[in-house]
């Protein structure tokens, strides 16, 4: 199973997030970097769309390579607080 879409996060600035969920019996064939350029696609050709944000586990190489093919750029690294 595989779910993508795009998340609202700064209603200010127009910044949206790009988010995924695949089953672990579908990983390494693609299908995450396959759908999520469509999303992109999408969400710039037909909704105007400027910027999406992509973020990841650092533990999640996987994820960290998908975002890397789809052209993504590392700006910062997140922080957790307990």
């Amino acid at each position: 199973m595989l779910g993508i879409g795009l998340i609202y996060v700064e209603e200010e600035y127009e910044k949206f997030e790009i988010a995924s969920n695949l089953g672990k019996k579908a990983w390494g064939f693609g299908y995450t970097t396959e759908a999520m350029q469509e999303v992109i696609k999408f969400a710039k050709e037909d909704l105007g769309i400027k910027e999406i944000m992509g973020r990841h586990a650092e533990e999640n190489l996987a994820s960290s390579k998908v975002l890397d093919k789809l052209g993504f750029l590392e700006l910062q690294e997140w922080c957790q607080v307990q």
